[in-house]
């Protein structure tokens, strides 16, 4: 989104929050056409919380393995000392972060 776009933050707001689920119909969406012309989809994105459980309603057309991968702190910042980088490390993994538990983790969904 160029214009009109509400900023993701840890308490979202209803615009925010009707646009991440936009977002994720959308990715929906073009899983479905993919896999209609007999490809393989990968879907990977961070969803937190209660929004896992609303998207994987999104693909229960297809058969669907859901992958979550949730690295320590430790683990985080090791992997980006190795890749001179630090944009997962001010996330520290999947926790500790108030409010959010290991539970609300990076899915990766394999559909069909």
């Amino acid at each position: 989104m160029v214009n009109g776009r509400a900023e993701i933050t840890r308490e979202l707001s209803a615009a925010a929050a009707e646009q991440l689920q936009l977002r994720y119909r959308f990715a929906a969406a073009a899983a479905d056409l993919y896999l209609q012309a007999k490809f393989s989809v990968v879907y990977q994105d961070i969803i937190l919380g209660p929004h896992l459980t609303e998207v994987v309603q999104y693909y229960q057309s297809h058969p669907l393995h859901v992958v979550v991968l949730c690295p320590t702190p430790a683990v985080v910042a090791a992997r980006e000392a190795g890749a001179g980088k630090n944009g997962l490390s001010r996330h520290n993994g999947c926790g500790p972060r108030p409010g959010v538990t290991r539970g609300d983790a990076t899915a990766r969904l394999m559909v069909g």
